[in-house]
């Protein structure tokens, strides 16, 4: 398949590709540069990505210049790291995540397979609608399938209730990219906790502690309210077993106990 040239809305979407990195690079922009009133728009959007992360855990999907936006990630990145907060780089991280699973769930299927095979080296493989098993838009490498799902639980993800022929996995659009939506997470994460804490000048400085003093402590940034709807099957079962005076098993008291 030969590779789709990226507009810059593509870049914009999508930051984390190399396209997208070699499009800032080519800018040969300098922190002195970046602190300059000429790049204000820019800070401020790389600002607002990250108080959306801290609020929302989620990162606007709006593109209304898609140079600014597409210039505003790595500013995010060093502005995060800058920082110095663990935590922080943990909730932005997932936030822009959760951005790119919204823009990948619309996206052209040329598009989403050239991601999966120069981000994440998985060859995707589109289904034809006279496939035997048409209901599925791709189709992935069982072990490329078994690396990722061993994450979930549900039962839905294991292998014995997914369609599987000749050595692939077959997915629906929705299912393909939850898959490897941890992957992304984990790919800014790396790329943040690598990065080399920056020396700002001193108006970037005031963006930095703006963004530190709005950031909520650690004991609170990734706290989750789990209500009994959301329990799994299994703790689920186990709780109705006991209000019907059942005697439940020892692994089932041990599973109950553990888990609340």
């Amino acid at each position: 398949m030969i590779p789709i040239e990226l507009g810059i809305e593509d870049k914009a979407k999508y930051p984390f590709l190399e396209e997208a990195g070699d499009y800032f690079k080519e800018r040969n922009m300098s922190l002195e540069d970046i602190s300059q009133p000429d790049y204000n728009d820019v800070i401020e959007t790389a600002k607002k990505r990250i108080l959306q992360a801290i609020r929302n855990r989620e990162v606007s999907s709006d593109i209304a210049t898609p140079e600014i936006e597409l210039l505003s990630f790595p500013i995010s990145l060093m502005l995060v790291k800058a920082t110095n907060l663990d935590h922080l780089i943990s909730r932005y991280s997932f936030a822009e995540a959760v951005r790119v699973e919204k823009f990948l769930k619309d996206e052209r299927d040329e598009l989403v397979v050239q991601i999966f095979k120069n981000i994440l080296k998985i060859d995707v493989i589109p289904v034809t609608s006279n496939n035997s098993f048409p209901i599925f838009n791709y189709k992935i490498q069982i072990i490329d399938y078994l690396k990722r799902s061993i994450r979930f639980h549900e039962l839905e993800w294991k292998l014995v209730n997914r369609v599987v022929n000749q050595g692939y996995v077959y997915l629906k659009k929705n299912e393909l990219i939850r898959l490897i939506r941890q992957e992304i997470e984990n790919m800014i994460k790396e790329r943040l906790k690598v990065l080399p804490i920056p020396q700002l000048p001193q108006n970037l400085k005031k963006t930095v502690q703006d963004i530190s003093d709005l950031s909520p402590p650690p004991n609170q940034s990734d706290r989750i309210k789990i209500t009994p709807d959301h329990y799994p099957p299994c703790v689920k079962n186990a709780l109705t077993m006991l209000k019907k005076g059942e005697n439940l098993p020892h692994y089932g008291r041990f599973l109950l106990t553990t888990y609340l």
